[in-house]
């Protein structure tokens, strides 16, 4: 396709999606700066697309590590200021998710950030980002009645497992966890779930109602069929916080060997780091994490592998964003 026409627009989402799972800096900026030299060029209709290409790859950047080399805070604001003037910016999705990312990532402006998520609600290109818009909505329970119905009331747009789960993650935030758990059964008896998504998702339900003896049981019964390392290595953790529950022994050389797969940084070395007690590696990562980009800071605290209590220190910047969302 690259031979035909480097600029196709398949072979130009292909690319980037390429490119944002093998994580290298350079190879990124340089696609950036190549697509920023395409959309120059382009007609109104590809500029649209173009943009919501590079939206998705600025996405991607936030993932990565940052050294002196890569300023992801000046990397997005000279983005914003090359885009923020085309006004059709305001209708796509990608565009508008990475707007309200940044928003409270860095600038930990809840309000705006959620004003600007429900615009991407209603924008194009919106069904990849639905998650990711629906977590930033649902910082603010208050959302959770427009969330819903922009998603039952999608005309068909929706793939229906699709609309399924968003509802199982609006359970979750009502604190629903049994409703939940019910839309993952049905997903995953029609099909719609592969055997790693049905384990990690209802793992983390059983957890969070309670039943410990019944998330041991489900991952000890079907681990050994799930073939990815990084799943194996999040039902392990989910599996030991049930034991610690229940003050059974702990597998340490299992946590051990995520932390190994890990390299010893991340989400995934963060929890194992906690449930070994080991307190000053799990507690860097966390706050690495957390002052990297402040939305981690509502998707970590609904994990069991982390207590309320080591939250704690960051909660005065919640109160913050709870008197910011009351203005």
């Amino acid at each position: 396709m690259e031979d035909i026409n480097p600029h196709h627009e398949n072979f130009l989402t292909l690319k980037g999606k390429f490119l944002a799972k093998k994580k290298d800096l350079k190879e990124i900026q340089d696609f950036v700066d190549e697509l920023h030299d395409i959309y120059k060029t382009s007609s109104n209709k590809k500029q649209k697309y173009i943009l919501h290409i590079l939206s998705k790859l600025h996405l991607y950047l936030n993932e990565l590590q940052q050294d002196e080399n890569f300023d992801f805070r000046k990397i997005a604001e000279s983005f914003f200021e090359k885009y923020d003037t085309n006004t059709s910016s305001e209708t796509i999705a990608s565009y508008l998710l990475f707007k309200a990312s940044f928003e409270i990532g860095q600038n930990k402006d809840i309000q705006e950030g959620i004003k600007i998520a429900k615009r991407a609600l209603e924008s194009k290109w919106r069904t990849g980002h639905l998650k990711s818009i629906a977590r930033i909505l649902c910082i603010d329970k208050n959302n959770i009645s427009i969330l819903r119905e922009a998603i039952n009331s999608s005309g068909g747009d929706l793939y229906p497992p699709t609309v399924a789960d968003l509802n199982a993650d609006i359970y979750v935030t009502e604190g629903e966890f049994e409703k939940a758990l019910e839309i993952i059964d049905e997903q995953r008896a029609n099909s719609h779930l592969s055997l790693a998504e049905f384990l990690l998702s209802k793992s983390y339900m059983l957890l969070r109602i309670g039943r410990n003896s019944e998330v041991i049981k489900l991952i000890d019964s079907k681990i050994d069929s799930v073939k990815g390392i990084s799943e194996k290595d999040i039902l392990i953790i989910n599996r030991e916080v049930a034991k610690k529950a229940l003050g059974h022994k702990l597998k340490e050389n299992e946590l051990l060997s995520v932390i190994s797969h890990n390299h010893s940084k991340g989400h995934k070395s963060m929890c194992a780091f906690f449930l070994l007690s080991k307190l000053k590696e799990a507690r860097k990562i966390l706050k690495a994490s957390i002052e990297k980009d402040y939305l981690n800071y509502y998707v970590i605290k609904e994990w069991p592998a982390v207590s309320q209590e080591e939250l704690d220190q960051f909660t005065y910047l919640e109160k913050v964003a709870e008197e910011d969302l009351k203005k």
